[in-house]
């Protein structure tokens, strides 16, 4: 509970990135699936509870194992769910990208509000100078 709040239900556990931390395909398939089964267990708790509002975090993880019909009948009997995930194509073209992108698409046709936010490439994120002229680049997880 953060911040004290008795009300609010914080849920989480460790995630890790598919692409990111493989090095095959395969290798990224298999960590998206032990993904999706620790979320379907984060939901499945977050379902007992009983709350009224859902925020989720990067949903595109789900998606990356599980299919957005999977996650939208989880959902569908909280009446408030606000969820942003990742809807780009810098990640990669792999299978994994390919359905993360498809089934992203039939989860946003479900929501009755979207919204698109532009945003900047990592690339261009590291390469942010500041008005001295210095970059940011220890400001960025150290890198």
């Amino acid at each position: 509970m953060p911040y004290g709040r008795k009300d609010v239900l914080y849920l989480t556990t460790p995630i890790r990135p598919p692409r990111l931390s493989s090095r095959t395909g395969e290798e990224a398939l298999s960590i998206a699936m032990e993904n999706k089964i620790k979320i379907d267990d984060l939901l499945s708790r977050f379902q007992q509870a009983g709350k009224d509002i859902l925020f989720i975090n990067d949903v595109s993880m789900y998606l990356q194992a599980g299919n957005a019909r999977e996650l939208l009948q989880w959902i569908q009997k909280t009446p408030t769910v606000i969820a942003n995930g990742y809807y780009g194509h810098k990640l990669g073209t792999g299978a994994l990208s390919k359905r993360e992108s498809a089934e992203m698409e039939i989860l946003i046709a479900s929501f009755p509000y979207h919204v698109k936010m532009p945003g900047l490439s990592l690339d261009d994120i590291l390469n942010i100078r500041s008005p001295g002229g210095s970059e940011h680049r220890n400001s960025v997880g150290g890198l």
